[in-house]
């Protein structure tokens, strides 16, 4: 099934005027496969009592985790790491730790995914990290992994981790971490988390476009500087852009994302970013701001209201992968009317005679000539 963005001219004229300026619906519903997830992931850590003593005083079955060798796994009493328990493995390789269950996750997310290890005696001492994504039982495309991380220092806590995106259809990760602890010494890991990240955005509402030959209504988003440039460092076909939708639509499809509109078979807009208009300012702001704009808007729909999501697009592998601000209808769905008479109400002392030509034709709803 194609996955494409088309750009279908359904309200508007041709012209489309997508540039950038200096200034998240996300929740999906979980379907499918029914996963548990224990405390000691949702915490992180490996505290006694979060434990089951299955092998004496010091050994445990750690809740939410298999282990490939109980009798090398224990509760520390001494070692631990932001005042939380940590797993001790003694002295062996290829010890293997695996969630039991698989941890929920959202199709269309950016995650993190991290722990803590620490050994005394660094040199040696490594650990493989790997996450697969599934789809009700069955295991799909997406494997974040890093092999051999070894311990720099033996003097302090080292965070392993690995990043990337959901595709459209993951329901739940496993986590896969092996453990080889040099010269018989023993290694500690702790602090097991996922964590979602939340880095392009969409302004609340939305702001009339004034220009005498394409006027027309606008929406801005933003994108953190840092991660959009770890992303275009990592994959291919990076871009962002916005996609609009008419609110009449919007209760007609499961899930307002490209997928979500190509199954509900609605009329769509995608406007793809071409410049950043801050780019003066781009360091002290820390972000990267765009705007798309509709234009020559055909009188009929001056009233009515459209939504707008923003969007960031990326090949990994091969498939073409989209994350998404989160979204709001009270926020994010306006009408060009809505807009200009906000406008009129709080800014006409400050207009030019042609701005407020405009904004009075919009505000009108168009009856004004």
């Amino acid at each position: 099934m194609s996955r494409c963005i088309k750009r279908v001219a359904f309200f508007i004229a041709v012209i489309l005027i997508c540039s950038i300026l200096p200034f998240m619906f996300t929740n999906k519903t979980d379907k499918g496969f029914s996963v548990s997830v224990s405390d000691s992931i949702v915490n992180g850590s490996f505290e006694n009592g979060k434990a089951q003593s299955k092998y004496g005083i010091n050994y445990f079955i750690f809740d939410g985790w298999n282990v490939s060798n109980t009798m090398s796994a224990n509760a520390n009493t001494s070692i631990k790491h932001d005042e939380n328990q940590s797993l001790t493995v003694s002295g062996i390789t290829d010890f293997k730790l695996e969630t039991a269950n698989g941890v929920a996750v959202k199709g269309d997310s950016y995650y993190e995914f991290s722990f803590m290890a620490y050994s005394p005696q660094a040199q040696g001492a490594s650990f493989d990290f790997k996450v697969d994504c599934y789809n009700n039982l069955d295991k799909i495309t997406d494997t974040f992994s890093i092999s051999a991380v070894e311990i720099s220092d033996g003097e302090v806590w080292q965070k392993i981790s690995v990043q990337g995106g959901t595709n459209t259809f993951a329901e739940y990760v496993k986590i896969y971490i092996t453990i080889n602890c040099a010269n018989n010494s023993p290694c500690y890991i702790d602090n097991v988390k996922i964590i979602e990240k939340n880095f392009i955005n969409i302004k609340e509402g939305a702001s009339v476009r004034i220009s005498e030959e394409t006027p027309g209504i606008r929406f801005c988003g933003t994108i953190d500087k840092i991660e959009y440039e770890n992303i275009k460092n990592r994959y291919k076909n990076v871009g962002v852009g916005i996609v609009i939708i008419p609110k009449s639509s919007y209760d007609s499809i499961s899930e307002f994302t490209f997928y979500g509109i190509e199954q509900g078979e609605i009329q769509f807009l995608s406007i793809e970013a071409v410049i950043w208009n801050n780019s003066n300012t781009v360091e002290e702001d820390g972000f990267y701001g765009f705007n798309c704009a509709m234009v020559n808007i055909k009188k009929e729909n001056i009233v009515r209201e459209f939504c707008a999501r923003a969007y960031l697009k990326y090949t990994d592998n091969g498939v073409e992968k989209f994350l998404y601000s989160d979204f709001n209808v009270l926020l994010n769905c306006r009408s060009v009317q809505n807009v200009a008479l906000s406008v009129l109400e709080k800014e006409s002392d400050a207009l030019t005679d042609f701005d407020l030509a405009i904004l009075q034709y919009y505000a009108s709803g168009g009856q004004i000539s």
